[in-house]
C-alpha cells in the first residue's frame, strides 16, 4: 500500500510491489483499491478509477498471464457438431 500511495501506478512496475500484489486474494485487492480511492489529499493523491483498473489488470496478469478481458473474451474450445448427412449410393 505504501509504495502504491507514494509512487502511484509507476510502483506497479517494481518487482517488490508485483510480488506483494500477486499474493493478495480478491477481497484484499478490493480493499487496496478502495483505500487508494479514499486517500486524504494531505496524505497522497487519490487514485482515479482508471488507475485502480490498472492495479486490477496488473494483478490478473501476474497471476495467470492474462488480464480479465482476455480471460473472458477468449474463445472456449467447443466441439464442432457434424451436421452433414451421409452421402447416398
Amino acid at each position: 500500500m505504501y509504495s502504491l500511495r507514494e509512487r502511484g501506478v509507476k510502483a506497479l512496475e517494481e518487482p517488490d510491489t508485483k510480488r506483494r500484489l500477486s499474493q493478495l486474494n480478491d477481497r484484499q485487492l478490493a480493499e487496496v483499491g478502495d483505500r487508494l480511492r479514499r486517500l486524504k489529499p494531505h496524505i497522497a493523491r487519490t487514485w482515479t478509477p482508471e488507475e485502480v483498473k490498472v492495479l486490477i489488470r496488473t494483478k490478473d496478469i501476474l497471476n495467470d498471464g492474462r488480464d480479465f478481458n482476455e480471460r473472458t473474451n477468449a474463445a472456449s474450445p467447443r466441439r464442432a457438431k457434424d451436421h452433414s448427412f451421409p452421402k447416398g449410393p
